[in-house]
């Protein structure tokens, strides 16, 4: 299994792993999402908000209906944004829902 799984879609595509082990970002964007690692995961509070802001992203991924985000790059044949996060296990949680909620009432 690759190491190089996109954490907001489930994406098994990636260049390389999306954080090194110190937790830094690589600044890869996601063809599939659109998520840019070390760059959309660094909130006010630095990378503490990294979590929250991923599920931020998936949020908005899925509510503008799993859009393939890269121009350059064609989807794989077949390819679908949604189960691609059922085989992840990745669509959000009620309890998650509502941390985001209070996240961004906050933000």
């Amino acid at each position: 299994m690759s190491k190089n799984i996109c954490p907001v879609c489930n994406y098994d595509g990636l260049s390389e792993p999306p954080y090194n082990n110190s937790g830094d970002g690589s600044y890869e964007i996601c063809r599939c999402c659109g998520f840019q690692f070390g760059y959309r995961d660094y909130g006010k509070n630095g990378y503490k908000d990294k979590n929250i802001l991923i599920l931020h992203w998936r949020s908005m991924w899925i509510d503008s209906g799993y859009i393939w985000h890269s121009r350059a790059t064609k989807p794989p044949l077949g390819w679908d944004g949604k189960k691609q996060l059922e085989d992840g296990n990745m669509h959000l949680s009620n309890e998650q829902k509502e941390q985001l909620q209070e996240f961004l009432l906050q933000y």
